[in-house]
């Protein structure tokens, strides 16, 4: 069941001219959410902006005894509403909605010794070349379920084309796949379908979905990226 709460300001990191990080004292929400979920947050009281804006729970805080206290949010100043959560200051509240939406499905993959012994590594790309290997994600990817001797799952989340990309040639190599979609949203409970997107008909041709409550994780095969 969603929350809306009065979520004080904890701390407010800037991480560059634009980045920041918004820790909010919200652990009713905190302790629901599942890896995956978002928030539904309003940085003023007054009616410009008027409508929330969604934003995935980056982190739950935790105690030293893992008891849930509150959560955090990654922010861009680009707009309005994300100047205001640029700008918050400590002890101010901001309204915060959720959790929303459905989280990642979860794969238990042990402690991290186990998942290195299973051949789990990181690979990074920049396009430019200016980190990890030269390229989009998608070469590396391609490489590894070429190779693959078992089932796999691929998780995706960014640009959507970057998320088309990997979802097809998920496809292509029969392999399941899940995306996180970023659509415009104004309430995150699925009344205004301003986030709706367009996938497969079980009988043929398509339909529509709200991404705020049948995602914004979702079956990369399902939906029509064209």
């Amino acid at each position: 069941m969603a929350l809306d709460v009065a979520a004080q300001v904890l701390a407010n990191l800037p991480l560059s001219a634009d980045f920041n990080r918004l820790s909010l004292a919200a652990p009713a929400i905190a302790a629901a959410t599942a890896p995956g979920q978002f928030v539904m947050v309003k940085a003023n009281t007054s009616h410009d902006p008027l409508l929330r804006r969604p934003f995935s729970v980056f982190e739950v805080l935790r105690t030293g005894e893992g008891t849930a206290t509150g959560l955090t949010i990654l922010n861009k100043r680009i707009g309005a509403t994300t100047r205001l959560l640029y700008d918050a200051k400590p002890g101010q509240r901001i309204a915060c909605l959720g959790p929303l939406g459905l989280p990642w499905p979860v794969i238990d993959a042990g402690t991290e010794r186990e998942a290195c012994l299973r051949g789990v590594s990181l690979v990074l790309t920049t396009e430019d070349g200016s980190a990890g290997e030269h390229g989009r994600v998608t070469a590396p990817l391609e490489r590894h379920l070429a190779e693959r001797q078992s089932a796999a799952a691929v998780y995706a989340c960014g640009p959507e084309a970057m998320m088309a990309a990997v979802a097809r040639m998920a496809m292509r190599f029969a392999c399941v796949c899940h995306v996180s979609l970023e659509r415009v949203m104004g309430c995150g409970l699925g009344g205004c379908y301003s986030c709706v997107v367009p996938v497969r008909g079980e009988a043929g041709g398509f339909h529509h979905l709200r991404s705020c409550i049948a995602g914004p994780v979702m079956s990369g095969d399902r939906i029509l990226w064209d």
